[in-house]
């Protein structure tokens, strides 16, 4: 899973960097000014996608909408980016039909996140604190990667394949 935030957590994790180790490594984060996937990120993206495949000598492909951060991260890509990747592009105005993470694996995905956030809401209150204390990128970190693990085999993602 990529993160894209307006900043780097580097920062927030700096009091913990020994334990950097530990974060999931499911997730990487990236930044942009907005918030949103650049070509430089996507380029990125499909770089180490494709090293991963390379490495374990099988191929893969990606289907992908015409959103300008897709299409211009693909064409900053040599043939050597894309040696194990194939890039298949989906018809125009076709996303809420033929994108399975927009037909319920994005609302599957928010709600398990959510459930983490609001249990450790409802623990601090319980403990007479406030609600955020103890809330940390750390923690937001490991919550994203277990919600996003959680789907893994689910009958959401089966149904929406």
């Amino acid at each position: 899973m990529k993160v894209i935030n307006q900043y780097l957590p580097l920062r927030a994790f700096s009091p913990i960097k020994q334990d950097l180790k530990r974060l999931p490594r499911c997730i990487t984060w990236s930044a942009s000014k907005k918030g949103w996937v650049t070509s430089e990120i996507f380029h990125n993206f499909l770089v180490k996608v494709n090293e991963k495949f390379r490495h374990s000598n099988s191929d893969c492909v990606l289907f992908l909408d015409n959103f300008s951060g897709h299409v211009a991260g693909v064409d900053r890509c040599s043939n050597d980016d894309l040696s194990k990747t194939r890039i298949e592009w989906l018809p125009a105005y076709c996303t809420s039909i033929c994108q399975p993470i927009d037909m319920g694996i994005s609302q599957a995905f928010k709600l398990r996140y959510g459930k983490f956030l609001h249990e450790h809401m409802c623990n601090q209150v319980f403990a007479d604190r406030h609600p955020t204390t103890g809330l940390d990128l750390m923690r937001v970190y490991v919550w994203l990667s277990r919600a996003w693990n959680s789907l893994n085999g689910s009958q959401t993602v089966q149904r929406c394949s």
